[in-house]
């Protein structure tokens, strides 16, 4: 559910109507909710003890090819709309479009986390949005108190790192597994976004 909550941020903080924030967040919950959550349903119907976290990596690779595809569906819907910030929207939705591809392959041979990979892509772009797209929304222009943003950068660190030591604890993933997840996380989307301004996909 965060990236629903994402793009809802994203509008209000644009200055996006209700009924613009709600279309957004309702895009997200269809395209990286509902269809995803379908195909991990699919993915462990008739598998013993199975779990919807599919902790098994093998199960993973239909959902999340189904997921990058329904990433494109919203990715195609957003750049059809009239929202605000629809560019930088787009730019978000092919950030998850290449993260999830990127998330498949490494899945493949090794295990990242995906709980905390999503977590720290949350903060990662959104800490891209309120620093580069709309440094003003966080920050108060006339003073240049950026303290808001330092609140939220240590708020980021503190949940990302307790998910961490929850998803260790219930013995989901390794040490390295959930590092692993809080890297591609903070750095992966950061950095496509930056890809994506400098070849002016955004504005």
């Amino acid at each position: 559910m965060l990236p629903p909550t994402l793009y809802g941020l994203i509008v209000h903080l644009s200055g996006g109507t209700r009924a613009q924030v709600a279309a957004v967040i309702g895009i997200g919950v269809v395209f990286f909710g509902a269809i995803p959550l379908v195909s991990m349903v699919r993915a462990i119907r008739g598998i013993p003890h199975a779990s919807i976290e599919l902790r098994d990596r093998t199960h993973r690779t239909i959902p999340y090819l189904v997921a990058v595809g329904s990433y494109l569906v919203a990715l195609f819907i957003v750049a059809r709309s009239s929202l605000p910030e629809r560019e930088f929207l787009m730019a978000v939705t092919l950030s998850f479009v290449i993260s999830g591809f990127l998330m498949l392959v490494i899945n493949l041979s090794w295990k990242i986390s995906l709980h905390v990979s999503t977590l720290a892509g949350f903060f990662s772009i959104l800490w891209y949005y309120l620093s580069r797209v709309n440094p003003g929304a966080l920050t108060d222009a006339t003073t240049g108190d950026g303290a808001p943003m330092m609140r939220l950068a240590v708020f980021g660190i503190a949940v990302t790192a307790l998910v961490m030591w929850a998803r260790v604890e219930v013995r989901a993933h390794t040490p390295a597994q959930v590092f692993g997840g809080a890297a591609f996380g903070l750095v992966a989307p950061y950095v496509t976004l930056l890809i994506l301004a400098w070849i002016g996909v955004q504005a």
